[in-house]
């Protein structure tokens, strides 16, 4: 048993794989009044990380990262019980292939869904001004004037939502709205499908200075913890934070 994570700030992918005796002993240096199965463990990470990301309250356990070109490192600070759990993971860096397939190819598939799903609306609302333009030529009245609404406009709605205060209100909540909701689950399933079968490559030249001119606002965190298969191949052992953190003393020791 292992685990595998991944996260990307939309201009890298990073990933750590963690087999059992990793987990385990990173566990025992990050946490020596802890002890606990791997099972276990792998769930209150799983658990930990989820709602760090959606950070529905004060208590929602911290979650810090640090960046560069070749390395991740999220430190994640929650509690378990009255004991404090530390833990930090320690990705480093991928090839641009793996971040088209895990990250580029995706958003294309998404996008793909958001035109058919506006294309389709679009259409469904003309027959629906029709529709009740030719009840209203019948002689058919409303029941309640606060229900009428103008015909729909399809430049103008499309005016309105490229604007710029528009666009930037959205693009605040962009990195956890993005891969959040069941509608992004059935669209991942397709994107299996279609990733099986695409034969398009990533660019060769990456636009440095169009990456940049996204803004700060495009940082975001994407992080999976999920149970995978001993992997056939080899893997160094990921580095370890060599530095002892202080452990808050307990009077007994906490078993998962």
């Amino acid at each position: 048993t292992s685990v595998r994570i991944m996260a990307t700030d939309f201009r890298c992918l990073y990933q750590e794989i963690l087999d059992e005796d990793v987990l385990q002993g990173r566990c025992k240096d990050l946490n020596p009044s802890i002890e606990v199965i791997t099972e276990s463990l792998v769930r209150q990470l799983s658990e930990g990380l989820s709602a760090a990301m959606e950070g529905s309250s004060k208590n929602s356990p911290e979650l810090t990262a640090v960046v560069d070109s070749a390395s991740l490192i999220i430190s994640l600070n929650m509690s378990i019980g009255e004991v404090r759990f530390r833990w930090t993971f320690t990705m480093t860096a991928l090839g641009s292939d793996e971040f088209y397939s895990q990250v580029t190819l995706p958003m294309l598939v998404m996008l793909a869904a958001l035109q058919e799903q506006r294309d389709r609306l679009f259409a469904s609302l003309s027959k629906k001004d029709a529709e009740i333009s030719d009840l209203n030529a019948s002689g058919a009245k409303y029941s309640k004037k606060n229900i009428r609404t103008p015909p729909f406009d399809e430049d103008e709605f499309m005016e309105e939502t490229v604007r710029t205060e528009v666009l930037k209100k959205r693009f605040k909540s962009l990195h956890t709205s993005t891969f959040a909701g069941s509608e992004v689950e059935k669209i991942m399933k397709v994107y299996q499908d279609v990733s099986a079968s695409s034969q398009q490559k990533p660019p060769d030249a990456f636009d440095k200075q169009s990456a940049h001119s996204v803004g700060e606002e495009s940082t975001a965190l994407k992080a999976e913890a999920q149970n995978c298969q001993q992997l056939h191949s080899k893997t160094s052992s990921p580095e370890v934070i060599s530095e002892e953190p202080k452990v808050k003393k307990v009077k007994k020791r906490l078993r998962l």
